[in-house]
């Protein structure tokens, strides 16, 4: 199964997961692992729509003591 078949499955799984009791989510849990082969926990994140977080672009830090200019020679 493609990693883009399994991002599919998921979605159409979640909304019954939800509305599902816990002996139906465990059930529905056990053949989205068996068919996806992802771990149990791996498969609950999915299934809840745990998505990455994007992450923060590396912003440059500004003076603290200000700039280079104003400080003094060493003596």
């Amino acid at each position: 199964m493609r990693i883009k078949e399994r991002y599919e499955l998921a979605l159409e799984l979640r909304d019954r997961y939800w509305a599902a009791r816990r002996e139906e989510r465990g059930q529905m849990l056990d053949g989205y692992c068996l068919a996806t082969g992802y771990n149990r926990k791996y498969a609950i994140e999915m299934l809840r729509d745990r998505r990455r977080k994007p992450r923060l672009t590396n912003r440059p830090r500004r003076r603290r003591f200000g700039s280079a200019r104003d400080r003094r020679p060493s003596e």
